[in-house]
């Protein structure tokens, strides 16, 4: 078997890419280890496919959920209890903010970036319950304002290109849940 401390120096050393198989063998013999599932999402989160990031989200959410059941014990021995709980939500956070970018670059409007937006703040605030004197919580503020900024800025959704539709058909090819 395949120790959590082994996952985490296997992520480091051969890369996320080839550790995910191993990772989803010891998360097939220990499906509740909330650190396994940390591991994964980190994996998923780093990977160079497309949209990635939304397998790793439900990773993330995994490891949360589990960390609950267990009262709150973080499985991974270099991670103290509130550690594990804060970076987890950062890892959501940072999936929040990748969902918005693509948003953006498809020119999506207020209406379609609010929810994911309000998802990241939240995640943040769960965080700094979590570990509030962390420094990577006021990191992760200065990447979510100009965001909420940008989101601010704009009532609806942008107008439509004068294009012959491309961009739509472009973005049901891309986008999860295309054609």
């Amino acid at each position: 078997h395949l120790s959590i401390r082994r996952q985490r120096q296997m992520c480091k050393e051969t890369g996320y890419e080839e550790a995910k198989p191993l990772l989803k063998q010891f998360l097939y013999d220990h499906p509740g280890h909330s650190g396994g599932h940390f591991y994964l999402g980190r994996c998923n989160s780093e990977s160079k496919e497309a949209y990635w990031f939304a397998i790793a989200q439900g990773e993330f959410e995994t490891a949360l959920t589990l960390f609950y059941r267990d009262g709150k014990k973080s499985r991974i021995q270099q991670f103290s209890d509130e550690y594990f709980e804060m970076i987890c939500y950062l890892e959501l956070v940072k999936i929040r903010l990748r969902q918005l970018v693509v948003l953006m670059e498809f020119r999506a409007g207020k209406t379609q970036m609010e929810p994911i937006l309000k998802g990241a703040e939240q995640a943040l605030e769960n965080a700094r319950k979590a570990l509030p004197n962390s420094p990577d919580i006021a990191t992760m503020e200065a990447l979510i304002k100009p965001v909420r900024e940008y989101v601010e800025r704009f009532s609806g959704t942008f107008p439509e290109p004068n294009d012959g539709g491309r961009v739509a058909r472009t973005q049901a090819k891309v986008l999860p849940g295309g054609d």
